[in-house]
């Protein structure tokens, strides 16, 4: 199964393409169906490609307000700038062609698309690579959803997913480094994700306050040193705390029971079956021409 991490591989692809300019619709569409081609030839061997999508109110949200908040304030200060002409770049406008996009594939590509209130596509990718270990992972009730262990492609930049390789039938590439994504000790790598925290997502190293991103100020330090340092084990209470807010956020073990529910159940209520009619009458419909001829390949 081909795992797609759809918000961040495709604004990156948009990026690397466009840069600054004003995000057009028809341009959106063409890099995110291009793009799902290439992977879906480059990566045959592993089979459908399902497209994993952030849902905006997340569990992560509702549990720490301040997750990814900084991101959320510098595309506000970038929208400012779009609007008084400072800039032809618009957050809001990607955001809107990408969510339009990925409407129109659920509805007439012969892909999964997985867009679950509450659920961030890390949370989707997660739950499914841990299903399609073994049918003994599944819960009651959801017998059958996979037959057997199946090999997982995560396509994503990124890092959080290296805790994923623990399953030894999961791969990860970057789009942006255009390579694989590897770790030795996936474990390790996860318990010092977990003590540093995650400055792109706004989540602090258990050393700082749960502010200290928000209110820009500077994290106090974790080195080596303060790291080998550390006595698990008898934590102080504030350092605790912030270890278990970490580790709730960074560890995809600790996703919510209700939030794997949901997963689960929409996977099993997903319907696939789209014609090759309907798809060669979208792409008549956008003028996907180039996209047309070589419609086999979707």
């Amino acid at each position: 199964m081909i795992l797609v991490d759809y918000s961040q591989v495709f604004i990156g692809a948009f990026m690397q393409v466009v840069k600054n300019y004003k995000p057009d619709e028809d341009l959106v569409r063409h890099i995110v169906l291009n793009t799902i081609r290439n992977y879906k030839k480059q990566y045959k061997d592993y089979g459908d490609i399902v497209l994993c999508c952030d849902s905006y109110n997340t569990w992560r949200k509702q549990f720490f307000p301040q997750y990814k908040a900084p991101r959320k304030m510098k595309r506000a200060k970038d929208e400012e700038n779009y609007v008084s002409g400072d800039s032809s770049f618009s957050w809001e406008d990607l955001f809107t062609s990408l969510n339009k996009v990925r409407d129109e594939i659920k509805n007439h590509l012969p892909y999964t698309v997985m867009h679950i209130e509450e659920c961030e596509a890390d949370d989707i990718i997660a739950i499914l690579s841990k299903h399609l270990q073994t049918e003994e992972t599944v819960p009651a009730g959801m017998n059958g959803m996979f037959e057997e262990k199946q090999n997982v492609m995560i396509i994503s930049s990124d890092k959080d997913f290296i805790q994923l390789q623990q399953y030894d039938n999961v791969k990860q590439f970057s789009p942006i480094a255009k390579k694989f994504i590897t770790d030795k000790d996936p474990k390790s790598y996860l318990d010092g994700h977990i003590l540093k925290g995650d400055k792109s997502d706004g989540i602090p190293n258990i050393l700082s306050d749960d502010n200290v991103f928000v209110e820009e100020r500077r994290q106090i330090p974790l080195t080596k040193k303060k790291i080998a340092e550390l006595d698990m084990d008898n934590l102080s209470e504030s350092n605790n705390y912030r270890y278990s807010r970490n580790k709730t956020l960074i560890d995809l073990s600790c996703i919510p029971e209700r939030i794997e529910e949901k997963i689960l159940t929409e996977w099993k209520e997903t319907d696939q079956c789209k014609s090759k009619k309907d798809m060669l009458n979208y792409f008549m419909k956008h003028r996907l021409k180039n996209l047309m001829d070589v419609i086999e390949e979707f």
